[in-house]
């Protein structure tokens, strides 16, 4: 009988939002056939009486009719779901895989981080409670840190009903050095009941360590794994021209686009035969937009907004080098997705890729160094028939595909010893 694993995400996941725990369903997904998978999700819906403020101050300065009946449409669906019960769960098919998506409405904005983790707590608990209902106790829990609160989910289980847990560290914090101090007696009490702690790289163990001031006697580095849909068969090698440099990322300040912007235009002047993709959203797109028109690269680059991972598959498809201009990274899953895609890339050393990207893969540059990235780029263009899209692809599955992964984590979950 296959063994039952419960995945407990710390991010949103429902059919309408697949791409915030794209690395628990990717890694749900090339479990299911050896196990009994599902995953735990959670969904904190904004305050009962935030939503009603804003409703009346739609109503009272005047917003657009089209502002004012979005926020009266929140506010209904909201007070439908404190006349029903405030916590509630879905339960979700997604790519195959089956999700318990638990829910709360709070009546108020919590106060302070305690309140915040007893809300999600919450709200996790209707999700586990149906869980049961269906499948019965599992044989292990692995929670998904990004950051922290699916490890305190999966501790409280531990200490009720002692059902051991694996915990996996993919938060950025560490690297970024915000760890809030309240969050230090949570971390190490979740590391020291956990059968394992997995770390995505060894950079990022080591961060862990130095930000805990400790040693972590149950460590093990298990990276990420290629999703399914970037290990399907290479298609025909691209034409070459216009030469294609690709970065998926989310556009925030830790991903370096500013960089790549500046060093693209220092390096190839708007010159048509050379392009740029940047694939993603996020809270910099605007601000990178106008950096891109200031630069006068309206033509030669794209920004293509949010993607789905079959999108994303095209978006490589159609492109010659993978550019990762990171400040900071735990692993840096986009340049192995590229890499199964037969890419080589121009990476820098900022805690993940330098264990990926060897000389035949690629480059390696440092972090906020724009020239750097400049001759590495022209060097590309150079030399980019000494890269053989087959071996990097052959390279990137045997490391980082299903089977290799699928091998750690039947050691993991059959609680054997892991090289």
């Amino acid at each position: 009988m296959k063994k039952k694993i419960l995945i407990v995400s710390s991010e949103l996941l429902s059919p309408e939002n697949t791409l915030e725990s794209t690395f628990e369903l990717s890694q749900a997904q090339i479990l299911q056939p050896d196990f009994n998978i599902a995953i735990l999700s959670v969904r904190v819906h904004t305050a009962y009486s935030q939503l009603f403020f804003s409703m009346v101050k739609a109503i009272v300065f005047l917003y657009s009719l089209e502002e004012t009946d979005r926020r009266i449409r929140l506010f209904l669906a909201a007070t439908k779901n404190v006349l029903t019960g405030t916590h509630w769960c879905k339960v979700w098919n997604i790519e195959g895989v089956t999700v318990y998506e638990g829910h709360i409405q709070p009546l108020r904005n919590a106060k302070g981080h305690d309140q915040q983790i007893q809300n999600w707590l919450k709200a996790a608990q209707m999700g586990w409670k149906k869980y049961m209902h269906v499948s019965g106790k599992p044989d292990m829990l692995h929670a998904h840190g990004r950051f922290m609160i699916a490890g305190i989910f999966a501790l409280n289980i531990w200490e009720k009903e002692k059902i051991p847990y694996v915990y996996t560290e993919h938060s950025s914090r560490f690297p970024s050095g915000y760890v809030p101090a309240y969050s230090i007696p949570y971390l190490n009490k979740i590391i020291d009941h956990c059968i394992l702690y997995v770390a995505v790289s060894r950079a990022l163990l080591q961060k862990v360590c130095d930000t805990l001031d400790r040693e972590i006697e149950n460590a093990v580095v298990i990276p990420n794994v290629v999703d399914l849909i970037f290990q399907e068969p290479l298609s025909d090698p691209k034409p070459k021209n216009p030469f294609v440099f690709i970065d998926v990322a989310n556009l925030e300040h830790r991903k370096g686009v500013d960089i790549l912007l500046r060093a693209f235009k220092r390096g190839f002047h708007a010159d048509p035969s050379f392009r740029l993709i940047i694939v993603g959203d996020g809270p910099l797109k605007n601000e990178l937009e106008a950096l891109r028109d200031y630069l006068g690269l309206q033509k030669t680059v794209q920004f293509t907004g949010i993607a789905t991972k079959q999108e994303v598959m095209q978006h490589l498809e159609n492109a010659h080098v993978f550019v990762f201009p990171s400040r900071f990274e735990t692993f840096g899953v986009s340049v192995i997705e590229a890499m199964a895609r037969g890419l080589p890339v121009i990476s820098t050393i900022c805690g993940g890729p330098e264990y990926v990207v060897k000389k035949e893969h690629g480059l390696l540059i440092e972090t906020e160094h724009e020239d750097q990235l400049v001759e590495a780029m022209m060097q590309m263009v150079l030399h980019f028939s000494e890269y053989k899209r087959e071996d990097i692809r052959n390279y990137t599955l045997n490391r980082f595909g299903s089977l290799s992964f699928l091998t750690y984590m039947s050691a993991v979950y059959n609680r054997l010893p892991i090289r």
